[in-house]
């Protein structure tokens, strides 16, 4: 992979500000694992290169595989994305709140995490 290949910058600023976000919970693959301690210490290898407030890379040999984001940085950029939104749209704010005072928030909404990622 060569480094123009790669988008930086505004560039990706604003690929991330239009796309969905995906979750990919490794637990649902320890299968692929010899046991939970490799899990485990794959899990710890990843997270020593991942850096706050910056992107990382997860490759095999020169194939990328995809994009890390430490866990303070993507929540940090989850309420930026938040606010916009709302800014974006200010009905959002009291129809949050009306649905918040009479428990309609929990009713009203749905979120699923498929462990597939299709």
């Amino acid at each position: 992979m060569s480094i123009q290949q790669t988008p930086t910058g505004s560039a990706l600023r604003e690929m991330e500000a239009c796309q969905p976000i995906g979750i990919l919970n490794l637990s649902g693959l320890v299968h692929l694992f010899r046991d939970e301690v490799a899990l485990d210490q794959f899990v710890a290898a990843i997270l020593q290169k991942v850096v706050i407030n910056s992107v990382t890379i997860l490759t095999r040999d020169d194939t990328a595989i995809a994009t890390m984001k430490s866990a303070v940085s993507a929540r940090e950029e989850f309420q930026l994305r938040i606010a916009a939104r709302l800014a974006e749209d200010p009905s959002l704010l009291k129809t949050l709140k009306e649905r918040a005072e009479d428990d309609k928030f929990v009713e009203c909404g749905t979120f699923e995490v498929s462990d597939d990622m299709t």
